[in-house]
C-alpha cells in the first residue's frame, strides 16, 4: 500500500508550513466560556524556538532528499525533548491547529469541556502550541512506519493526535498502520474521522488529504468484504480527482471479484 514513500513525503509535507503565532498573556485570551462560576480561557502558548523551527527544516530537507538515516534521533528528538521540557511540563490542555477553522474547533471543544470539568476537579485552561510540535510528531511516526517498526510508529502518531485529533493527515497515517495490522474495522473507523478530518485541512492540501482518507475507508470496506460501500468511496475520491490511480485499480480489483462470483 505505501509507494514512493519519499514522493508521498515530499507532497505532504510541503504544505505543512508553520506559522508564528503571538504570544498571548492570561490577561488577553483568545476566547472565554463561563459555566457557573467557573471559567476557562484559550490562551497562545509562547512560540517555538528559531532552533525548533531550523531543526524541522532539515529534517524535511534530509527526508525530501532520501536521507532518512538518523533524522529522527538527529532532528525529530530534540524538536520532541523542546516540547516535553517547555509546554507538556507547563500545560495540560494543548491543541495544535493548521488552519482556523481547526482552531475555532478545538478551542470550542477544549473551553466547553474543561469549563464542565471544572465542576468536579481544578479549573484548566487551554493552549495553541506551535504546529511544528505535532507535526514532529507525526514526521517520527511516519519514520517509524516507513522503517517497518509499525508500533512506534503508532505510538508517535497517536501523541500528534492528542495535539491535533482532527488532523486529516494524521489520522490517515494511523489508519495505514491498523490496515498493516490487518485491523480493517479499527482502520475503517480512522479513515473515516479523516474523511471528516479533511473538512478542517489547508486549502491547498483538502483534496489530496480527502482523496487519501477516502481511499483509505475504501480499500478497509474491501477487505471486510463490504464492496458495495467501498465502491462508493472510490467513486468518491474520483470525483474530486477523475484521474485518481489508486482509486481507479481498487475499482477494477472490485470488478474483478465481482467477475469471479457470477
Amino acid at each position: 500500500m505505501k509507494k514512493n514513500i519519499l514522493l508521498f513525503l515530499a507532497i505532504i509535507l510541503s504544505g505543512c508550513n508553520t506559522t508564528s503565532t503571538e504570544r498571548v498573556s492570561d490577561t488577553a485570551p483568545e476566547m472565554t466560556v463561563s459555566t457557573g462560576n467557573n471559567v476557562v480561557s484559550a490562551l497562545v502558548a509562547e512560540e517555538a524556538s528559531a532552533e525548533v523551527y531550523e531543526l524541522i527544516s532539515k529534517a524535511k530537507s534530509a527526508v525530501n532528499a532520501g536521507r532518512t538515516a538518523n533524522v529522527i534521533e538527529t532532528y525529530i528528538n530534540p524538536i520532541i525533548s523542546d516540547f516535553e521540557k517547555k509546554y507538556k511540563s507547563k500545560y495540560s490542555t494543548m491543541y495544535s491547529p493548521r488552519t482556523a477553522q481547526e482552531n475555532m474547533i478545538y478551542t470550542l471543544e477544549g473551553l466547553s469541556i474543561n469549563a464542565v470539568e471544572g465542576n468536579t476537579k481544578q479549573i484548566t485552561n487551554i493552549y495553541r502550541v506551535p504546529y511544528v510540535f505535532a507535526e514532529a510528531y507525526f514526521l517520527k511516526g511516519y519514520l517509524y512506519v516507513s522503517l517497518g517498526n509499525l508500533d512506534l510508529g503508532e505510538k508517535a502518531l497517536e501523541e500528534a493526535l492528542l495535539l491535533a485529533p482532527r488532523n486529516s493527515l494524521f489520522l490517515s497515517e494511523l489508519g495505514h498502520i491498523s490496515q498493516a495490522k490487518q485491523d480493517f474495522d479499527k482502520a475503517l473507523t480512522i479513515f473515516e474521522k479523516a474523511v471528516l478530518g479533511a473538512n478542517f485541512s489547508p486549502e491547498v492540501q483538502k483534496d489530496f488529504e480527502k482523496g487519501r482518507a477516502l481511499r483509505g475507508v475504501g480499500f478497509s470496506l474491501i477487505e471486510l468484504n463490504r464492496l458495495d460501500e467501498a465502491e462508493e468511496k472510490f467513486n468518491q475520491a474520483l470525483e474530486i480527482n477523475p484521474d485518481d490511480a489508486g482509486a481507479l485499480h481498487e475499482l477494477r480489483y472490485i470488478k474483478s471479484l465481482r467477475d469471479k462470483n457470477t
